[in-house]
């Protein structure tokens, strides 16, 4: 399992890590700080997938030399299960705002993610980007429905492609 951890000062997020934590037959290991991938900047919102073939992580992050705000980042998993170096994942996908809350699709290999940077409906809205072996595609804005005039972040869909979730804050839901 790898999560996001972080340390608030007051009601004011102050940084995140990611940790990860392994399930044997007597429970969960002791949570360990993922330290590639960490440093003097927040690092958040862990999705499992691949680039290229490779297992990767993706996560979103404000380290230095970003495009501005989160950008999306990946790791790819090397042999022994750790994570190489962060990779930015470039202007294809990230804007001079904010990029979030990554999700892979192992079924038709698109990446899922949330922009406010990207021609919307909302704030931030819903994404997708697939790998053509050589570079991602143009992000795709994925419309009404999975889209609203709000915040949209946190899509994710089911393996069979039928069904799936969406954490948003749209007149009419609770909190």
């Amino acid at each position: 399992m790898i999560y996001t951890r972080c340390i608030l000062e007051g009601n004011l997020l102050k940084k995140c890590d990611l940790y990860k934590s392994s399930k044997t037959s007597s429970g969960w290991s002791k949570p360990s700080i993922i330290s590639s991938l960490s440093g003097d900047y927040t690092v958040k919102q862990p999705a499992l997938g691949e680039v290229a073939g490779q297992p990767a992580l993706f996560f979103a992050s404000n380290m230095n030399g970003g495009y501005g705000g989160y950008d999306i980042y990946y790791a790819i998993q090397n042999r022994s299960g750790s994570f190489d170096a962060p990779i930015n994942m470039g202007a294809a996908i990230n804007t001079f705002a904010s990029e979030e809350t990554p999700f892979f699709n192992d079924r038709d290999k698109t990446l899922y993610y949330s922009s406010n940077g990207l021609p919307g409906i909302g704030g931030f809205d819903v994404f997708a980007s697939t790998w053509n072996g050589a570079s991602w595609s143009t992000p795709e804005n994925q419309g009404l429905g999975i889209n609203s005039r709000v915040d949209d972040l946190y899509y994710s869909v089911s393996e069979d492609g039928y069904n799936g979730m969406i954490v948003s804050n749209r007149p009419g839901t609770t909190s």
